[in-house]
């Protein structure tokens, strides 16, 4: 499977989405013509300021609004912070990105359809001797995990309370790696492309480290203020923006060039 197949919303999946998108209401109030957004930094290749255009999904946000007319700034928080800016509209920032689905997170701001979906797997050592398509979670007894606030991990929790698995949960993630590497933790779940960016960014070849089979995809979303004027038409707009760009080829474009190795 190539990176883009693995990574892009499927043309079924899109032509659904833009039949739902179609039967709504068109936008009742003008659009903004520029809106404030924030984003983290060590994310990559989605979001980080050092990127070009400052990732994969920076430029997709950007790009999906200025085909509707509206300017873009992105200021640079610490994820809590920005997250948090957004949910209380203290700073006038109508949104942030990328974040998955939540309940907890449901309830405090709107969701946009999906910006990109990738998949979710777990990185351990090349000698570590689980195999990379192990059968069952059974294979993941004995591992002591890592994460970093925020990061998914609800799928593995009940190995955690049955004591099949242990977790240590850090500020940065990044430590989690390095935590590996020194041999003081075993496995870190994270999605694939972001935990090799990671690994790459930290270690010289050879790095040492594998990933296992994914397990479930990561799917990211930009959310946005719910009491921000006009909140809700601006999302739509920017939902069928997006589905407008996905069917286009645009969005298959940016993901390409971001994801293209270096030579």
């Amino acid at each position: 499977m190539s990176v883009l197949s693995a990574i892009r919303l499927t043309t079924r999946q899109l032509t659904i989405l833009f039949v739902l998108l179609s039967c709504l209401p068109a936008a009742s109030n003008p659009l903004p013509s520029e809106l404030r957004l924030n984003s983290g930094n060590d994310f990559k290749p989605w979001s980080d300021q050092s990127l070009p255009n400052g990732g994969v999904i920076t430029e997709i946000v950007q790009t999906t609004f200025k085909h509707i007319g509206i300017n873009t700034t992105i200021e640079w928080l610490p994820w809590k912070r920005g997250y948090y800016s957004v949910v209380s509209g203290n700073n006038g920032d109508y949104g942030t990105f990328p974040y998955s689905y939540s309940n907890k997170r449901a309830i405090e701001v709107y969701y946009s359809i999906p910006l990109l979906i990738s998949g979710l797997t777990i990185f351990v050592l090349n000698d570590n001797p689980i195999e990379k398509d192990y059968k069952d979670t059974s294979a993941l007894h004995g591992l002591r995990f890592c994460t970093g606030l925020g990061y998914a991990f609800s799928d593995y929790l009940p190995l955690v309370g049955s004591g099949k698995i242990t977790l240590k949960t850090l500020a940065n993630i990044q430590h989690c790696f390095s935590s590996i590497k020194a041999g003081r933790m075993d496995a870190v779940v994270i999605n694939k492309h972001v935990g090799w960016g990671i690994v790459h960014a930290l270690f010289k070849e050879p790095h040492g480290f594998k990933e296992l089979k994914e397990h479930k995809p990561s799917v990211y979303h930009l959310v946005v203020n719910k009491e921000y004027p006009n909140s809700l038409d601006i999302l739509h707009q920017f939902n069928k923006s997006l589905l407008t760009l996905q069917k286009n080829g645009v969005i298959d474009e940016i993901i390409s060039r971001h994801m293209k190795p270096k030579d």
